[in-house]
This record gives C-alpha cells, sequence and structure tokens, in this order.
C-alpha cells in the first residue's frame, strides 16, 4: 500500500509540475463576457451627445524588455469601459472630445437616417479613428487603431470602445 501511496504522490507531483511549467495560453477560442446594455434612447445630433463607455476591447503585443519583442505575445483585454466622449456636429464634421483633452475632427463618411459614421486620421503618430453612432438606439462603437503603440510596443495596437450616447 505504501508504494501504491508512493507512485500516485509521484505522478501527482511530476503532472503538477508539468503543468505548472508550461507558458499560460489563455482563453481558448469561444471565449466570451457579456455586459448588460442599457434600454436604447434615441439621438438628436443637433445638440450635444455625451456618450459613456460599456465595454472596452484592447489588443497589444506586449514584451517585458526591448530585446523580448522577437517573442512577445498578444495581450487582449476586455473589461467594463472607463472612456467618456462628448460629441457635437458642425456641418459635415463630427467633433469628439475625450475628458478635457482638445477636440478632434472626424470627417462624417457616412449617415443615413440611423446611422452617422465618421473617421479621423492623425494624432501623434499615423492611426485611424472611427466612429459608428446609431442615432435611434444611443449605442456607438469607437475604434483607435495605431500602428506603433510607442513606448510600449512596435507593433499595432488597437482598441474598440462600446458606448452609450444621450443628449
Amino acid at each position: 500500500m505504501k508504494r501504491i501511496t508512493s507512485s500516485v504522490v509521484l505522478i501527482l507531483s511530476i503532472v503538477t509540475g508539468y503543468a505548472f511549467g508550461q507558458e499560460k495560453q489563455g482563453p481558448s477560442d469561444g471565449h466570451s463576457l457579456k455586459f448588460e446594455l442599457p434600454p436604447p434612447r434615441v439621438l438628436n445630433l443637433n445638440k450635444p451627445v455625451t456618450c459613456t463607455a460599456i465595454a472596452s476591447a484592447w489588443l497589444l503585443e506586449q514584451a517585458r524588455e526591448p530585446e523580448d519583442f522577437e517573442h512577445s505575445k498578444l495581450y487582449v483585454e476586455v473589461k467594463k469601459g472607463t472612456d467618456s466622449l462628448r460629441l457635437w456636429l458642425e456641418g459635415k464634421t463630427l467633433i469628439v472630445q475625450t475628458g478635457n483633452q482638445k477636440p478632434d475632427r472626424y470627417r462624417v463618411s457616412g449617415r443615413t437616417n440611423q446611422w452617422l459614421i465618421a473617421m479621423h486620421y492623425g494624432g501623434l503618430m499615423p492611426a485611424a479613428y472611427s466612429i459608428t453612432l446609431d442615432e435611434k438606439s444611443g449605442f456607438a462603437v469607437w475604434s483607435l487603431i495605431e500602428p506603433i503603440f510607442f513606448p510600449v510596443s512596435v507593433y499595432p495596437h488597437a482598441q474598440t470602445i462600446y458606448l452609450q450616447c444621450i443628449n
């Protein structure tokens, strides 16, 4: 009996050591999070709009040291949103302000009786920003795509934020 117990303990020790020695692979395909949506609210874009983030998804290549860039990993984070925006229209330009920052000017590239889509190129580094806003529900998606996320990474960075907007 002592021999069987020793064998079981040895096998469990080897399996546990092997499992803890493996790199964490992260969630498998199909992993998802759910966030409650507030009731839809119709917007009037003739007046300023305030948007509050519901959820945020962030993709970033991440390395601990500069020499690790060759062997780094893609970092993916999905969490409750914390961003807030102010939006207002000036002709064919959507003005987008985050916090107390200087507002950015997004060119309205499409508009129907329900949707407004606006784009902005630029920033400190070449980047593309877009907002798609559903005027009938008040929900919006704000995407930020940057080819370099300096100084953290020399690789592309993307963030998408799901918002609820109200007048």
